[in-house]
């Protein structure tokens, strides 16, 4: 299993045995700045597993003011859980996955630790939300800039093999390969870009995955290295936007078309 574990994450991990299993270690930092771990619990009495956190992130959340007596903070938690099929253990403050048979954990562990990075991000509804308009500016200037040259999905997954991580928007252009744009604020969407990269890339479809970071501070140096590594492209909006743009619209419909 711990191979298999391994070669599931696009990052580094260790894993380490421990009484009740597996405890796995990643090199994404959550919003504490350490590293994102859970457990690997089992085998149970009917001899699948399930999937824990350290029931360490909920009480941060809440020692920070991102408690979820907040309505809607406490609404999109549950979203999150219902996406993911989860639960949220009350005693133990523990977030932990529906059981699975061994053979099901790699691409759980790699969607339990994007449940758990989209939670660590219910810190910044905290704060002014309406501050940012970023996802709105940059989806409406890539329409402009691709209008009639590309048909833009919104919503959608890149394919039906590929659903497990939605883009911001797909682009589609005759005779190139469909592009996938993720609109990056925070650290679980490039990841989330990132596995579909991979995802991509052993599923051998023709598509090409880019990042549109709102500014050069939205992920942290470390994992923008690698993104830089295992991404198609990657811009940053801020200060520079119609450069940014250009940048996304070359992947969905080549150089040539974007001159004219």
């Amino acid at each position: 299993m711990k191979e298999r574990i391994c070669k599931a994450f696009c990052d580094t991990v260790s894993i380490r045995k421990v009484p009740a299993g597996l405890a796995v270690s990643t090199s994404v930092a959550s919003i504490n700045g350490d590293p994102i771990g859970f457990y690997i619990v089992g085998p149970l009495a009917d001899g699948r597993y399930r999937l824990e956190d350290s029931g360490l992130l909920i009480p941060y959340l809440q020692a920070v003011g991102s408690d979820l007596d907040n309505q809607t903070r406490r609404e999109t938690f549950e979203a999150l859980l219902n996406e993911h099929h989860a639960a949220f253990d009350l005693e133990s403050l523990e977030i932990v996955s529906e059981p699975m048979i061994e053979s099901e954990i790699p691409g759980a562990a790699l969607r339990f630790v994007s449940l758990l990075l989209r939670v660590s991000d219910l810190v910044f509804m905290a704060q002014d939300k309406a501050a940012s308009t970023f996802k709105g500016d940059a989806s409406s200037r890539i329409r402009e800039r691709v209008d009639g040259m590309a048909l833009i999905r919104e919503g959608e997954p890149l394919s039906g093999s590929l659903s497990d991580w939605e883009p911001d928007l797909v682009l589609e252009a005759e005779g190139r390969d469909v592009v996938a744009v993720f609109l990056v604020q925070t650290e679980h969407r490039i990841l989330e870009a990132m596995l579909l990269h991979s995802d991509a890339l052993q599923a051998l479809e023709p598509a090409r995955v880019v990042a549109l970071l709102e500014k050069e501070s939205s992920i942290s140096q470390k994992t923008r290295i690698k993104a830089l590594n295992r991404l198609d492209a990657m811009a940053v909006f801020e200060s520079d936007e119609q450069s940014a743009i250009n940048r996304i619209a070359t992947e969905a419909i080549g150089r040539t078309l974007l001159v004219h």
